[in-house]
Formats: structure tokens, sequence, C-alpha cells
């Protein structure tokens, strides 16, 4: 019958061998130690759970990141719909002839019309206000100061005491306000919502611009409630 190989250990009695099922087996004065396969199996075990507990816990931080941000989403789609949105744009209207033009050039007096026109979608809100807050500037850089003019619905403000329009109306409801202003001199202006809610003198701006008067001119804005 063959014995399993033996390695001689340099400067010592001991040897190892390799047994047929795989195990190291330490013989040292007779008795048999077959723990270094059974410390593989104890390291082995413990990493492959440790393993799992890692890739359950990344599972589990990447479902709750998930849910987080479809929960911000929602949350971006709702404030959304509440507060609406609005747009606008601007364009010279009545142009005339070119010996108009000239004559106008020739006035120093000469004023010429600016026209703001909102027109509101949707449903209005109770309490709602909108506004368009302006300023003329001459050539010379003399401002005339904030002015507001109130479109519809009760423009709360601490600076001054605005009368109360008749409540905001949606559904394609459209606001016109016409002023005279000096020719050649800019103005600057911002359309500009206050809900129920928000404090005295605070607004959001939707749409704004500013421009030179040369000519009439027209700055059209809209407002959609919910959208």
């Amino acid at each position: 019958m063959s014995q399993p190989a033996r390695e001689e250990v340099s400067g010592c009695r001991k040897c190892r061998t390799r047994e047929p099922n795989g195990m190291f087996a330490s013989i040292t004065n007779g008795r048999i130690y077959e723990a270094r396969t059974t410390i593989y199996q104890l390291m082995h075990n413990l990493s492959s759970r440790h393993n799992r507990r890692n890739t359950l816990t990344r599972y589990l931080r990447t479902i709750g990141a998930l849910f987080a941000m479809l929960a911000l989403l929602v949350t971006a789609a709702s404030a959304s719909a509440a507060s609406g949105r609005g747009g606008g744009s601007g364009h010279r209207i009545g142009a005339g002839s070119k010996a108009a033009t000239s004559a106008m050039s020739a006035t120093a007096t000469s004023t010429v019309t600016q026209t703001f026109k909102l027109k509101l979608y949707g449903a209005a809100p109770r309490g709602d206000a909108m506004i368009v807050k302006y300023r003329t500037i001459a050539p010379n850089g003399t401002t005339s100061g904030a002015q507001v003019h109130v479109f519809c619905g009760d423009f709360r403000s601490s600076l001054e005491d605005y009368p109360a329009k008749p409540a905001c109306k949606g559904g394609g409801t459209v606001y016109t306000r016409s002023m005279s202003v000096p020719k050649g001199y800019s103005i600057v202006f911002s359309f500009e919502r206050q809900k129920a809610t928000n404090a005295r003198d605070a607004s959001a701006i939707f749409y704004k611009g500013s421009h030179k008067l040369y000519y009439n001119w027209l700055d059209s804005a809209w407002y959609r409630y919910g959208a």
C-alpha cells in the first residue's frame, strides 16, 4: 500500500502531507490538527455573508434614492401647477409714414403711446392680483421712479394704497393699460403676480423687458394658471 508523499522540513522533525480529501494536516508528536481547512471555510463563509449584506445595503440605498427623486419631481410638478407660468413679447405699433416719423423727430415735445396688455388663461384663484411695474428714464438719466398699474385684483402695498380692481378672471380675459411717454425716453417694466398668500409688496415676475420709445409700442404678456 503506497504511503503519502512526505516533505521534510529543514531544521525540525515535523512534516506535512496532503490528504486525499484536500485538507492539510499537521503531524506533531502523533497529534493531528486539521485546522487550516476549517479556518479557510469559516473565512469564506464570513466573506460571503459580508458581501451579501453590502450588496443588499447598496440595493436599498439605490431604491431609497429613486423614491426620493420621484418625490421631488412630484413636488416640483405640484408647485408648477399652483404657480402657473407666463411670458410675453413687444413690438412697434402704428409706425406711420416716413414723413410722419420725420415730423415727430423734429418736434422736441413729441410723445409716443406705450401700451401694456395682459391676457389670462385658466381659472384665476381668489385673491390674486396682476400688475405691471414700470419706470421711465429720460435721455439725461433722470428717472420717474417706480410706478405700478393694477390690472385686476387687490394689490397690497405698504408704499401706496392702490384702489382694488375687480377680481382677476381667466379664460382668455384681456387687460390693457396705455399711457403717453416723451419720445426718446426709455422704459423698464415687469409683469407680476401677487398671490393671496403673499406678504405685502411681494409679487412674482413672469415677464419683463426694457426698450427706448421712438414709436408707439405694445408690450404683451400672458399668464396661464395651473400650467
